[in-house]
């Protein structure tokens, strides 16, 4: 058995990720995708191009979320018009694979104009459904891994914290427990191990005048 390390720290953070936080993610990740399907004889059929992207707490009690979708049409029938749509997801965590993933989603028209509405709904209902579900899938284990890799650099050396305080160790995990959405953030909940102690070499503490 490894013997634990008399430097081992264990902590358990909760931390409130703003959705405000994320538009930024999903306008630099998602503007300009064009929305398509390819048939089993190799065929392309362009539905819409993504212009912008944005983030709520979903009015619908069975869903988590609402993702605003603002789009230009690239059907012939309605070429070139734009449109928004609300993309209603509920959300499930896979803890062991450190995966968030759309458990069900309901698409509604918010353009205004009924007829695009009602056949953005139907392509996505009829033809889009498996995809949407397969592409919302978001797994945190490359961008933990990078993480790690960041700040153990950044460790092998002390690290001042603040002057006259050192921080040095190494990260062992870094993982996430839980992802919980509420009104206007999500709550996760991260558990951290690591092997570090921090060295204080000068106190600076102001006392009051007597």
């Amino acid at each position: 058995m490894e013997k634990s390390s008399e430097n081992n720290v264990l902590i358990t953070l909760p931390v409130n990720l703003a959705f405000a936080a994320i538009d930024g993610y999903l306008k630099e990740n998602y503007t300009g995708k064009i929305i398509k399907e390819e048939k089993e004889n190799g065929k392309v059929s362009e539905y819409a191009e993504i212009i912008a992207m944005s983030l709520d707490r979903s009015e619908e009690e069975e869903y988590d979320i609402a993702v605003d979708v603002a789009f230009k049409n690239l059907t012939s029938l309605f070429r070139n018009k734009t449109g928004r749509i609300l993309l209603h997801l509920s959300l499930n965590f896979n803890q062991a694979e450190q995966e968030i993933f759309v458990d069900s989603f309901k698409l509604k028209g918010n353009s205004g104009n009924w007829l695009m509405d009602k056949s953005m709904q139907a392509v996505a209902n009829t033809f889009l459904h498996k995809k949407i579900k397969d592409k919302m899938v978001f797994n945190f284990r490359e961008i933990i891994a990078e993480q790690l890799e960041d700040i153990n650099k950044k460790l092998e050396d002390p690290y001042e914290v603040k002057e006259g305080i050192n921080l040095y160790g190494n990260l062992k995990d870094f993982s996430i427990q839980t992802i919980i959405p509420k009104i206007r953030h999500f709550y996760v909940l991260l558990h951290i191990e690591a092997d570090a102690v921090m060295d204080i070499d000068k106190i600076n503490i102001t006392t009051p005048p007597l």
